[in-house]
């Protein structure tokens, strides 16, 4: 799915799960997919929810069937606050150096950060915690069992947090 105006704005779905029951005895079998939706843009998103439901309602209805949907939102779309990383970013610049701090394309990330920046102007940023010479292709995701963090990052990361605070508060 493509927004007609932005070819880069899209939506994600991904097969989470799927789940048969064949009770006879308990009723009429039961079939389950569980998805996720992410995009880049709150209405992309209720199109995108829109399209899912209509498509599954519509594959059952020419079989015969009937399918029920439900769709829970999740969390919002994270976006930075453009004048705030604009304003941040050499801040970063200065405690990792220009090749450290690189801007990266906007994704579709997961994060109840959102709610924040929802709230009050935020910038959420990635602190690069793979180990040296990892390639970023095959490494585990953050929140996987096999998930290794160089901790030889994390001064670099209170280092970027307490330059920030002291940035940011330079400005009030």
């Amino acid at each position: 799915l493509h927004a007609a105006d932005d070819p880069d704005l899209h939506a994600l779905l991904a097969l989470v799960s799927t789940e048969t029951r064949l009770a006879w005895d308990a009723g009429a079998p039961d079939f389950r997919v569980t998805t996720k939706i992410r995009t880049l843009d709150p209405d992309m998103r209720r199109e995108a929810a829109a399209r899912v439901k209509t498509t599954a309602e519509g594959i059952a209805a020419g079989a015969g069937l009937e399918a029920v949907v439900e769709i829970r939102p999740g969390l919002p779309v994270l976006v930075n606050d453009a004048a705030l990383t604009r304003r941040m970013i050499p801040v970063l610049e200065k405690v990792a150096g220009s090749a450290g701090a690189v801007e990266t394309p906007p994704q579709t990330t997961s994060e109840d950060f959102a709610y924040y920046a929802q709230k009050a102007p935020g910038m959420y940023f990635f602190l690069g915690i793979n180990p040296e010479g990892a390639d970023p292709a095959k490494v585990a995701p953050n929140h996987s069992p096999y998930f290794d963090v160089a901790e030889s990052a994390l001064p670099n990361g209170v280092r970027a947090l307490v330059h920030l605070a002291l940035a940011r508060m330079a400005e009030k």
